[in-house]
């Protein structure tokens, strides 16, 4: 009777050592699995572009650093919106960051200063190519290094030597270099220094 008590109580430690092992198994899977589901889950900023979405993209990640388009989902039917084939939405990284191009929606759909995307460059040859590349081809210069491209989407073109000068210890060459900053449209350095350095 003594050994028959021996061995159910030692049945009932290993049932409940297995079911401990196996609560731990199963925790482990769901952590898993919800790991993987994270990784897939994607958080994309959106923009909507009435047109031309795929042709935005291909500017976009010509110009930046750390940029590709990576996929292009066209319609696979005739939809009110344009025939089979007809790009829906871009994919693309941006600066290392990703994005989704909308295409469709009412022509009249514009973006405005409200949104914008602020670069900052690390010299004025930097700041040339992405100021010439955004306005070309229907882009609108605008002031203190703000612009619109040709869809219509606001860029800040800043370089990093602006916000030196502008946060330097000695307030008067901030001031000068802020008042220089005001006069301008596409940020000017060298400009920016001499004002700066002006006695």
């Amino acid at each position: 009777m003594a050994d028959s008590s021996k061995t159910n109580a030692a049945d009932k430690e290993f049932r409940k050592a297995r079911q401990a092992e196996d609560g731990k198994r199963a925790m482990l899977d769901y952590e898993m699995a919800a790991a993987a589901t994270r990784a897939k889950t994607a958080k994309l900023r959106a923009l909507r572009l009435a047109r031309d979405a795929e042709e935005a993209a291909k500017l976009y990640t010509s110009l930046l650093p750390d940029s590709e388009i990576n996929t292009v989902f066209r319609s696979p039917a005739d939809t009110p919106s344009g025939a089979a084939g007809t790009v829906l939405t871009v994919d693309l990284t941006i600066g290392g960051q990703r994005f989704l191009l909308l295409q469709g929606g009412p022509e009249g759909f514009h973006f405005d200063e409200s949104v914008s995307f602020v670069i900052e460059t690390d010299d004025q040859a930097e700041t040339d190519r992405l100021w010439d590349g955004l306005i070309a081809d229907g882009g609108e210069p605008s002031a203190c290094g703000w612009l619109k491209d040709r869809y219509g989407l606001s860029w800040q073109i800043t370089p990093k030597r602006l916000g030196e000068l502008m946060s330097d210890p000695d307030p008067e060459r901030a001031r000068r270099a802020m008042e220089a900053m005001l006069k301008m449209g596409k940020i000017e350095i060298a400009e920016l220094e001499r004002a700066a350095d002006a006695a």
